[in-house]
């Protein structure tokens, strides 16, 4: 209760906001939904992050048409990671 309250002042909502909250969210359509997804996302300014074993993940991320010159591995600290697997090493 007191996180809806929260939002209700934050964001200077009318007392009554949350009584129909559920309804507004069930009239929202597919049109809707695409509308503004359309309008807000640019994909070609979007980044995916995968986490898990590079050893096992590396193959098939790069056999990815399209992407395999548009990945970048970094290490648990985000910096970049300069090895490749099998490439001598270690991964770091």
């Amino acid at each position: 209760i007191s996180n809806r309250l929260e939002s209700v002042v934050t964001y200077d909502l009318p007392d009554t906001y949350f009584n129909s909250y559920i309804e507004r969210i069930q009239a929202i359509t597919l049109e809707d939904i695409n509308r503004v997804a359309n309008r807000y996302l640019t994909p070609d300014r979007m980044a995916v992050v995968i986490v898990g074993d590079r050893k096992a993940i590396e193959e098939s991320l790069r056999s990815l048409e399209g992407f395999n010159d548009r990945i970048t591995f970094v290490d648990s600290e985000g910096r970049p990671a300069t090895q490749t697997v099998g490439g001598g090493g270690g991964m770091k």
